[in-house]
């Protein structure tokens, strides 16, 4: 699951989340219960991470196979269709969105049916919590509600009930850890658990090794806090402690010990070749060197006796972060000011650039904001704020502040796309750049990086 603050001036202590679900395996052999899982497991991951069911809402992504005129082929969508409704209705979480696409047929392939679903909520940040355990000689539970009899649907009764019993753990504090099973199964959990912070497990001797193997959606494997209570429940709901965490790095389970740094390096081992993680020349298995960094002292503009200096944020459409830019601004004493470009006649764009002009000459500094400025298409993001900053008065305006006032100009993502595409930044200046955004850097096997480079100037 993902969990942000919500952007707005100051400071707040709201949060949204997001968590998905869906079983590509379980969906193709049956739609209506792939369906409810995936709908089940979103939710379940968004309780895992701090968050209340009875305040989610839903978002599917529908992808099935040309229906043409076989009947078969139109009850799949029907079936998952119906799945994810029931499930809807069971767990009282409403779909309010989604993308459906009868697309995905290509000659004689044919995509796997597909819902995914996206659960949201928004709650308060203190609630948010991670899946990594946190600490050793912690007891960790498990909280699993009962099952139908195909042994993968949840009782929509016991399920409710097992997310009221991990919303209490997280509501008081009480649960350091949470994670919910899903592909693959309670062991990929607790796995994930332990490589976080590199803490071990031991389980207790009465866990069978075909159970940590088992679906297991809608179940709760949570670290404790020391002293808090394991949370009572009904016969619908099985608790139990199955655990604890462990100083030594090693998955302790049915009389065998595994060597989690050994684990860890073959599951990150498998994607090296594609994200190297390893400097050239370590050894596999050779401990990665630690980067370490000592912040400067942070300088903060005090403005006695002059000025404070003037920054300008101008936002445009699909830009992001101008709330977090001005805020630290802020924090360093500079007084700023954000201008919303309008662009929706060509008179709102007229009046804009004069409001820009206005307040470049009253600045020091102009600083723009990443986002997806132009729907992130390519060689878009940045094309409306360029075309912007060469109308005339703009770029006389920029040119007196950088050339005759000594000003500065800061660009992130889409900013410094823009920077480089008005030749702010000659190419031969560039060492590399900080943002999920083209670059103009070459990658370690010689081809062009045009996306997603995160290095730094």
């Amino acid at each position: 699951a993902m969990v942000a603050k919500l952007p707005v001036f100051g400071e707040t202590t709201t949060a949204s989340a997001m968590a998905w679900g869906f079983n590509p395996y379980i969906m193709e052999q049956n739609q209506f219960t792939g369906a409810y899982l995936s709908v089940v497991e979103s939710l379940s991951k968004l309780v895992a991470a701090g968050f209340e069911h009875e305040k989610a809402y839903l978002s599917f992504q529908e992808y099935f196979e040309k229906l043409r005129d076989e009947p078969e082929r139109w009850g799949k969508p029907m079936s998952a269709v119906l799945g994810a409704l029931m499930a809807q209705v069971d767990l009282g979480a409403g779909a309010i969105g989604g993308k459906d696409s009868m697309s995905g047929t290509f000659e004689q392939l044919d995509v796997p049916p597909t819902l995914i679903s996206f659960a949201v909520a928004v709650g308060n940040m203190k609630r948010a919590t991670s899946p990594e355990f946190k600490g050793a000689g912690h007891r960790v539970v498990r909280i699993a509600p009962r099952y139908q009899t195909d042994g993968l649907t949840p009782d929509k009764d016991a399920l409710l009930e097992a997310f009221s019993a991990v919303e209490e753990l997280t509501d008081f504090g009480d649960a350091l850890a949470v994670s919910t099973p899903g592909y693959g199964a309670t062991a990929e959990a607790i796995f994930k658990m332990t490589v976080g912070n590199q803490i071990g497990v031991k389980l207790a001797d009465g866990i069978a090794v075909d159970d940590l193997f088992a679906p297991a959606y809608g179940s709760f494997i949570i670290e404790l806090a020391d002293a808090a209570k394991v949370p009572a429940a009904s016969n619908l709901v099985e608790v139990s402690e199955v655990g604890e965490t462990t100083e030594a790095y090693q998955f302790v389970a049915a009389g065998e010990t595994l060597d989690l740094a050994e684990l860890q390096d073959a599951w990150e081992g498998g994607i090296e070749s594609v994200f190297p993680y390893r400097s050239k020349g370590d050894e596999k298995g050779k401990t990665v060197e630690t980067v370490s960094f000592n912040a400067p002292k942070k300088t903060v503009y005090t403005g006695t006796g002059v000025a404070k200096p003037h920054v300008i944020i101008p936002v445009f459409p699909g830009n992001n972060c101008e709330y977090d830019s001005a805020a630290a601004f802020e924090r360093a004493g500079a007084d700023v000011s954000t201008l919303i470009v309008n662009n929706l006649t060509p008179a709102a764009v007229a009046e804009s650039t004069n409001a820009l002009v206005e307040e470049i000459k009253k600045s020091q500094i102009i600083m723009i904001p990443g986002g997806f400025s132009g729907g992130d298409e390519p060689d878009g993001s940045a094309k409306f704020i360029t075309a912007f900053f060469r109308a005339p008065a703009v770029t006389e305006a920029v040119r007196d502040l950088l050339n005759n006032r000594d000003g500065l100009m800061l660009g992130i993502c889409n900013g410094f796309q823009a920077l480089i595409k008005l030749g702010l930044v000659p190419y031969g200046d560039i060492v590399s750049m900080t943002a999920e955004c083209p670059t103009l850097t070459f990658n370690t096997i010689g081809r062009h990086q045009s996306r997603l480079v995160r290095t730094r100037v």
